[in-house]
């Protein structure tokens, strides 16, 4: 497949063959690998090419066409034009990573780059974590702190041990501040990741499927819901598949969690 790189995008057959690989039944690496050829020719038909088969790519694959289209500046104004048309959604994009991108571009771009990915901030949640602050001021427990991870956090996440590993890794949350977990914990929607966002996705059958995707193979995707069920679809059955741009992790937490209870949570994080 690599080799096809070497060819003359301009012709129609090898755009066929490009769009024969890209189509939603084929495996994810051959998608991938797709990508990766694609990347070498310095086309603005490439980006029309990847934008048109967006809607019924999984995440892995719409983030590798991100990199592409990321990669060359005049791809980047498409994929921006893709996101202002709605073609694409900006909750299916990593905000942080167009902006590294656009920083280095001009200043139109980045001005383009700002107006259609804005700092997400919630005014409701932003008072939720500035009433936790005290929080960050009490002596946390670690034991009491991991049993509080244990009834709020472990359906979705895996720490020292104690919990399932669905949503993001969190071996690395000793190095991190206890002002920047807090947020996470108290506003997850503020940094939101792609891949852990929910996704609503519609099968060629009618059906209609909400979850985060937790898994993807060769052939399909298995989309973990809410209620903790999973549910296989096969690559030939997405219809389309669109991010809400809304946390897995529900918020909410501060119902559940008292003040003394975060510093707890927050010590065993930090352990």
């Amino acid at each position: 497949m690599r080799t096809l790189g070497v060819a003359d995008f301009s012709d129609t057959e090898l755009q066929r063959i490009f769009q024969q690989l890209l189509e939603h039944n084929q495996p994810a690496s051959i998608q991938l690998a797709t990508c990766e050829t694609l990347a070498r020719f310095d086309d603005p038909r490439v980006a029309v090419l990847l934008v048109a088969r967006w809607p019924r790519m999984t995440p892995e694959v719409r983030g590798r066409i991100v990199s592409t289209l990321l990669s060359r500046t005049i791809w980047i104004s498409a994929l921006l034009d893709s996101v202002e048309a709605g073609r694409v959604s900006r909750n299916d994009v990593d905000p942080a990573r167009i902006r590294l991108v656009a920083d280095q571009a001009d200043e139109s771009l980045r001005a383009r780059v700002v107006r259609l990915f804005p700092t997400r901030r919630s005014i409701g949640r932003e008072s939720v974590v500035a009433s936790y602050q005290t929080a960050l001021e009490l002596a946390g427990n670690v034991g009491n702190g991991k049993s509080v991870f244990a009834a709020a956090c472990a359906s979705c996440h895996r720490r020292k041990g104690v919990g399932k590993p669905i949503g993001p890794d969190l071996n690395d949350t000793a190095r991190r501040s206890p002002e920047s977990l807090l947020i996470e914990i108290l506003d997850p929607n503020r940094q939101l990741k792609p891949p852990f966002q929910n996704y609503v996705l519609r099968t060629s059958d009618g059906r209609v499927l909400t979850g985060m995707i937790a898994e993807e193979t060769a052939n399909g995707i298995r989309l973990q819901q809410a209620d903790g069920a999973t549910i296989g679809v096969l690559r030939i059955q997405i219809e389309s598949l669109q991010g809400t741009g809304i946390s897995f992790m529900p918020d909410g937490l501060e119902k559940t969690i008292s003040e003394q209870a975060m510093a707890d949570l927050l010590a065993f994080l930090r352990l």
